[in-house]
């Protein structure tokens, strides 16, 4: 049902109709509900959108996978549709398609996009691409353990040659801006960085990782490591799965840091 839905609209609403009844009598099946079970009572207890919104999503993901590509074939018809739809009257009593109400989010962003003009994964080597880093996802050190400080410090003393890193970053609501940081103890460095509010934690601590790995670089630090508190980007860094441009920017330059003899 998913399948290409997201260009349906506008058109038929008796056509869509059909759609959402599909849709109810599937949930209708998985809860075991009667007949007369209202269908928005069973969205809210399955965890299942509204295909409406749902094909909303699908279009935003869409658009979007397109505009990081500076050379997308769709981006220059979606700007001469969304400037026929803003003067032509054909639409001032119709429905906005899925496709311009995306593109018209992505263009009023308060920052702009990163674009490349090929898929950004294939702006690196391979050998940067398949490279996989030394990671240690977990100390065995609970944070509300009274003596979480003292365990800390004796896992610094088996690492006292390499210069200790420590990485954060933290959302305080849905709506504010994601901090991230870069905090060197030894030296009273603490770089800070300020990510737009759409970004997610996750964002914020692949940027803070990358730019401790950058620091280490322009700075040529002969032994470093680098602390977390985000199992998840750990988890992502370790392995050869790229969940986004950060994780791959810090493939590319702990690779060129390990072929210069960095450990």
């Amino acid at each position: 049902m998913d399948y290409g839905s997201f260009v349906l609209e506008p058109c038929n609403k008796v056509a869509l109709k059909k759609l959402d009844a599909i849709q109810a009598k599937c949930l209708r099946i998985i809860l075991g509900a009667m007949r007369s079970s209202p269908k928005n009572a069973m969205q809210v207890e399955c965890v299942e959108a509204p295909l409406f919104l749902r094909r909303q999503l699908l279009a935003d993901r869409y658009v979007l996978r397109a505009c990081s590509i500076s050379n997308h074939p769709l981006i220059p018809r979606l700007q001469a549709l969304s400037s026929v739809v803003s003067v032509n009257a054909y639409w001032t009593h119709k429905q906005t398609p899925r496709f311009i109400t995306s593109f018209r989010k992505i263009e009023n962003l308060p920052s702009s996009l990163y674009n490349t003009e090929k898929n950004p994964i294939f702006e690196f080597e391979y050998n940067y691409l398949t490279y996989c880093p030394s990671v240690i996802l977990d100390f065995n050190i609970n944070k509300n353990d009274p003596g979480a400080n003292i365990k800390l410090n004796k896992e610094l003393e088996k690492w006292q040659d390499f210069l200790p890193i420590f990485t954060d970053a933290s959302k305080l609501n849905p709506n504010s801006c994601v901090g991230a940081a870069v905090w060197i103890p030894r030296y009273h460095i603490l770089l800070s960085y300020k990510c737009p509010s759409q970004s997610s934690v996750f964002t914020g601590e692949s940027i803070a990782l990358m730019e401790a790995v950058a620091y280490v670089e322009s700075h040529k630090i002969p032994k470093v490591i680098i602390f977390s508190d985000a199992k998840s980007c750990l988890q992502a860094v370790s392995g050869t799965y790229h969940k986004s441009f950060y994780q791959t920017k810090i493939y590319h330059t702990l690779n060129m840091l390990i072929v210069r003899g960095t450990s």
